[in-house]
Protein backbone atom coordinates (compact mmCIF):
# COMPACT_ATOMS: atom_id res chain seq x y z
CA UNK A 1 0.00 0.00 0.00
CA UNK A 2 1.14 4.10 -0.31
CA UNK A 3 2.99 5.00 2.73
CA UNK A 4 1.10 7.70 3.19
CA UNK A 5 -2.57 7.96 2.50
CA UNK A 6 -3.03 4.28 3.61
CA UNK A 7 -6.38 5.22 5.17
CA UNK A 8 -7.79 6.02 1.72
CA UNK A 9 -6.23 3.14 0.09
CA UNK A 10 -7.84 0.82 2.45
CA UNK A 11 -11.40 2.38 1.59
CA UNK A 12 -10.85 2.15 -2.62
CA UNK A 13 -11.74 -1.26 -4.23
CA UNK A 14 -8.52 -0.53 -7.03
CA UNK A 15 -9.40 -4.00 -8.68
CA UNK A 16 -12.71 -2.90 -9.30
CA UNK A 17 -11.77 0.34 -11.05
CA UNK A 18 -10.20 0.72 -14.35
CA UNK A 19 -7.50 2.35 -16.86
CA UNK A 20 -6.35 2.32 -20.16
CA UNK A 21 -5.20 -0.89 -19.03
CA UNK A 22 -7.64 -2.76 -17.34
CA UNK A 23 -7.74 -3.31 -13.28
CA UNK A 24 -6.52 -0.14 -11.72
CA UNK A 25 -4.92 -2.38 -9.41
CA UNK A 26 -1.51 -1.10 -9.90
CA UNK A 27 -1.86 2.12 -9.10
CA UNK A 28 -1.41 2.45 -5.65
CA UNK A 29 1.99 0.74 -5.78
CA UNK A 30 2.92 3.52 -8.64
CA UNK A 31 1.53 6.21 -6.01
CA UNK A 32 3.70 4.96 -3.40
CA UNK A 33 7.17 5.29 -5.70
CA UNK A 34 6.41 8.37 -5.64
CA UNK A 35 8.11 9.14 -2.43
CA UNK A 36 11.48 7.53 -3.88
CA UNK A 37 14.36 9.53 -3.05
CA UNK A 38 15.70 8.55 -6.65
CA UNK A 39 15.06 11.08 -9.40
CA UNK A 40 15.11 8.52 -12.56
CA UNK A 41 12.19 6.22 -10.52
CA UNK A 42 10.13 8.93 -10.35
CA UNK A 43 10.13 9.85 -13.70
CA UNK A 44 9.37 6.57 -14.98
CA UNK A 45 6.29 6.47 -13.13
CA UNK A 46 5.06 9.90 -13.64
CA UNK A 47 5.39 8.76 -17.28
CA UNK A 48 3.52 5.31 -16.39
CA UNK A 49 0.79 7.34 -14.50
CA UNK A 50 0.36 9.45 -17.37
CA UNK A 51 -0.19 6.00 -19.81
CA UNK A 52 -2.73 4.38 -17.81
CA UNK A 53 -5.28 6.80 -15.77
CA UNK A 54 -4.74 9.91 -18.41
CA UNK A 55 -4.02 8.32 -21.05
CA UNK A 56 -3.50 10.45 -24.41
CA UNK A 57 -5.20 12.86 -22.43
CA UNK A 58 -8.34 10.47 -21.61
CA UNK A 59 -9.64 10.27 -17.85
CA UNK A 60 -11.12 6.62 -16.42
CA UNK A 61 -13.05 6.33 -13.40
CA UNK A 62 -9.79 5.01 -11.27
CA UNK A 63 -8.85 9.01 -12.60
CA UNK A 64 -10.50 10.33 -9.78
CA UNK A 65 -9.40 7.94 -7.04
CA UNK A 66 -5.63 9.49 -7.57
CA UNK A 67 -6.39 13.09 -6.67
CA UNK A 68 -6.28 12.34 -2.52
CA UNK A 69 -3.49 10.67 -2.75
CA UNK A 70 -1.86 13.74 -4.73
CA UNK A 71 -2.82 15.93 -2.18
CA UNK A 72 -1.42 14.09 0.67
CA UNK A 73 1.89 13.67 -1.02
CA UNK A 74 1.87 17.54 -2.37
CA UNK A 75 0.84 18.51 1.47
CA UNK A 76 4.26 16.76 2.63
CA UNK A 77 7.32 18.53 2.89
CA UNK A 78 8.71 15.33 2.65
CA UNK A 79 7.58 14.26 -0.52
CA UNK A 80 10.49 14.33 -3.51
CA UNK A 81 9.50 16.13 -7.08
CA UNK A 82 6.59 17.77 -6.13
CA UNK A 83 6.54 20.30 -9.02
CA UNK A 84 6.33 17.54 -11.14
CA UNK A 85 3.35 16.24 -9.36
CA UNK A 86 1.41 19.42 -9.13
CA UNK A 87 1.85 18.99 -12.86
CA UNK A 88 -0.03 15.99 -13.41
CA UNK A 89 -2.54 17.26 -11.30
CA UNK A 90 -3.22 19.79 -13.78
CA UNK A 91 -3.20 17.29 -16.31
CA UNK A 92 -6.25 15.00 -14.16
CA UNK A 93 -8.41 18.31 -14.03
CA UNK A 94 -8.29 19.63 -17.64
CA UNK A 95 -5.85 16.96 -20.10
CA UNK A 96 -4.13 18.93 -22.27
CA UNK A 97 -4.05 22.59 -21.41
CA UNK A 98 -1.53 25.42 -21.42
CA UNK A 99 -1.34 28.45 -23.82
CA UNK A 100 -1.98 26.97 -26.73
CA UNK A 101 -4.06 23.62 -26.11
CA UNK A 102 -7.51 23.83 -24.50
CA UNK A 103 -8.88 21.65 -21.60
CA UNK A 104 -11.25 19.49 -21.62
CA UNK A 105 -12.87 19.22 -17.55
CA UNK A 106 -15.91 19.28 -15.81
CA UNK A 107 -16.76 21.59 -13.22
CA UNK A 108 -19.19 19.29 -10.76
CA UNK A 109 -22.04 20.46 -13.37
CA UNK A 110 -21.00 21.17 -16.75
CA UNK A 111 -18.58 19.45 -19.15
CA UNK A 112 -16.33 22.04 -21.19
CA UNK A 113 -13.73 21.69 -24.31
CA UNK A 114 -12.25 25.36 -23.51
CA UNK A 115 -14.73 27.75 -22.73
CA UNK A 116 -17.81 26.35 -24.59
CA UNK A 117 -20.19 23.54 -22.42
CA UNK A 118 -20.68 20.31 -24.24
CA UNK A 119 -23.60 18.84 -24.45
CA UNK A 120 -23.44 14.81 -22.51
CA UNK A 121 -26.14 12.76 -21.34
CA UNK A 122 -26.98 12.97 -17.88
CA UNK A 123 -25.40 9.49 -17.23
CA UNK A 124 -22.86 9.64 -19.24
CA UNK A 125 -19.48 8.03 -17.60
CA UNK A 126 -17.03 10.14 -18.57
CA UNK A 127 -18.39 12.98 -17.94
CA UNK A 128 -18.82 12.26 -13.77
CA UNK A 129 -15.19 11.14 -13.69
CA UNK A 130 -14.29 14.75 -15.14
CA UNK A 131 -16.85 16.16 -12.80
CA UNK A 132 -15.05 14.03 -9.66
CA UNK A 133 -11.83 14.56 -10.28
CA UNK A 134 -13.11 18.56 -9.87
CA UNK A 135 -14.74 17.80 -6.90
CA UNK A 136 -11.90 16.40 -5.11
CA UNK A 137 -9.52 19.00 -6.81
CA UNK A 138 -11.43 21.04 -4.91
CA UNK A 139 -10.50 19.70 -1.48
CA UNK A 140 -6.92 20.82 -2.27
CA UNK A 141 -7.89 24.65 -2.85
CA UNK A 142 -6.51 26.14 0.64
CA UNK A 143 -2.91 23.55 -0.02
CA UNK A 144 -2.32 25.08 -3.51
CA UNK A 145 -2.87 28.31 -2.20
CA UNK A 146 -0.17 27.83 0.76
CA UNK A 147 2.71 26.29 -1.88
CA UNK A 148 2.18 29.39 -3.70
CA UNK A 149 4.44 30.45 -0.80
CA UNK A 150 7.06 27.50 -1.28
CA UNK A 151 10.84 27.88 -1.66
CA UNK A 152 10.68 25.64 -4.74
CA UNK A 153 10.14 27.80 -8.20
CA UNK A 154 8.53 24.66 -9.38
CA UNK A 155 6.12 24.13 -6.36
CA UNK A 156 4.69 27.73 -6.83
CA UNK A 157 4.91 27.38 -10.81
CA UNK A 158 2.95 23.95 -10.37
CA UNK A 159 0.27 25.40 -7.93
CA UNK A 160 -0.40 28.20 -10.36
CA UNK A 161 -0.96 26.05 -12.59
CA UNK A 162 -3.72 23.44 -10.95
CA UNK A 163 -5.32 26.78 -9.91
CA UNK A 164 -5.92 27.50 -13.15
CA UNK A 165 -8.02 25.03 -13.23
CA UNK A 166 -10.53 25.15 -10.86
CA UNK A 167 -12.63 28.56 -12.32
CA UNK A 168 -15.12 28.07 -10.14
CA UNK A 169 -12.97 29.22 -6.64
CA UNK A 170 -11.46 32.19 -8.94
CA UNK A 171 -12.82 34.96 -6.60
CA UNK A 172 -10.27 33.22 -3.83
CA UNK A 173 -7.38 32.64 -5.87
CA UNK A 174 -6.81 35.30 -7.58
CA UNK A 175 -6.26 38.28 -5.17
CA UNK A 176 -3.52 35.32 -3.58
CA UNK A 177 -1.95 35.15 -6.92
CA UNK A 178 -1.62 38.63 -7.56
CA UNK A 179 -0.41 39.27 -4.55
CA UNK A 180 2.24 36.45 -4.53
CA UNK A 181 3.46 37.47 -7.93
CA UNK A 182 4.57 41.22 -6.46
CA UNK A 183 7.26 39.50 -5.00
CA UNK A 184 7.82 36.41 -7.64
CA UNK A 185 11.30 36.92 -8.75
CA UNK A 186 11.61 34.35 -11.41
CA UNK A 187 9.99 35.18 -14.70
CA UNK A 188 9.02 31.56 -16.05
CA UNK A 189 6.83 31.27 -12.85
CA UNK A 190 5.37 34.50 -13.17
CA UNK A 191 4.69 33.85 -16.64
CA UNK A 192 3.07 30.50 -15.12
CA UNK A 193 1.30 33.40 -12.40
CA UNK A 194 -0.37 35.18 -15.59
CA UNK A 195 -1.39 32.14 -17.23
CA UNK A 196 -3.45 31.27 -14.33
CA UNK A 197 -4.87 34.99 -13.94
CA UNK A 198 -5.64 34.87 -17.91
CA UNK A 199 -7.27 31.33 -17.17
CA UNK A 200 -9.29 32.68 -13.98
CA UNK A 201 -10.59 35.86 -16.40
CA UNK A 202 -8.48 38.48 -14.35
CA UNK A 203 -7.84 41.17 -17.35
CA UNK A 204 -7.05 44.14 -15.47
CA UNK A 205 -3.95 41.90 -13.77
CA UNK A 206 -3.25 40.80 -17.14
CA UNK A 207 -3.22 44.36 -18.38
CA UNK A 208 -0.82 45.34 -15.75
CA UNK A 209 1.48 43.00 -16.41
CA UNK A 210 1.41 43.57 -20.24
CA UNK A 211 2.31 46.78 -19.23
CA UNK A 212 4.49 46.81 -16.23
CA UNK A 213 6.08 43.62 -15.20
CA UNK A 214 9.98 43.85 -15.89
CA UNK A 215 10.31 39.68 -17.58
CA UNK A 216 9.42 38.98 -20.98
CA UNK A 217 8.16 35.78 -20.17
CA UNK A 218 5.24 37.22 -17.86
CA UNK A 219 4.57 40.01 -20.46
CA UNK A 220 4.31 38.10 -23.44
CA UNK A 221 1.90 34.97 -21.18
CA UNK A 222 -0.15 37.76 -20.26
CA UNK A 223 -0.39 38.91 -23.94
CA UNK A 224 -1.38 35.31 -25.21
CA UNK A 225 -4.08 35.91 -22.18
CA UNK A 226 -5.49 39.04 -23.38
CA UNK A 227 -5.32 37.59 -26.72
CA UNK A 228 -7.42 34.63 -26.07
CA UNK A 229 -10.31 36.81 -23.41
CA UNK A 230 -10.13 40.68 -24.46
CA UNK A 231 -8.66 40.63 -28.09
CA UNK A 232 -8.79 44.03 -29.56
CA UNK A 233 -5.72 46.04 -31.88
CA UNK A 234 -3.22 47.04 -29.23
CA UNK A 235 -2.41 43.44 -28.85
CA UNK A 236 -1.08 43.28 -31.71
CA UNK A 237 2.40 45.30 -32.01
CA UNK A 238 3.22 43.24 -28.66
CA UNK A 239 2.64 39.47 -30.15
CA UNK A 240 4.20 40.72 -33.08
CA UNK A 241 7.41 41.78 -30.75
CA UNK A 242 7.34 39.19 -29.08
CA UNK A 243 7.42 36.69 -31.88
CA UNK A 244 10.40 38.61 -33.53
CA UNK A 245 12.21 38.00 -30.05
Amino acid sequence: SVPVGNRIDQQIEWGDLQHEYGSAENVPGLLGKLLNPETAVRSETISTLYGNVFHQGTRYPATPHVIPFLIELCASTETPGRGEILDYWKSLICGYFNVQERPIWGDGEKIYWGDEIQQVDGDDPYAESLHQIYRESLQGHDLLLDLLDESDPSIRAGSAGVLACLSTVADKSAPRLVATLSNEPIGWVRAAMAFALGELGIEVALRRIMAEDATPEARCMAACELARISPDPSLVEPLLQFVAE
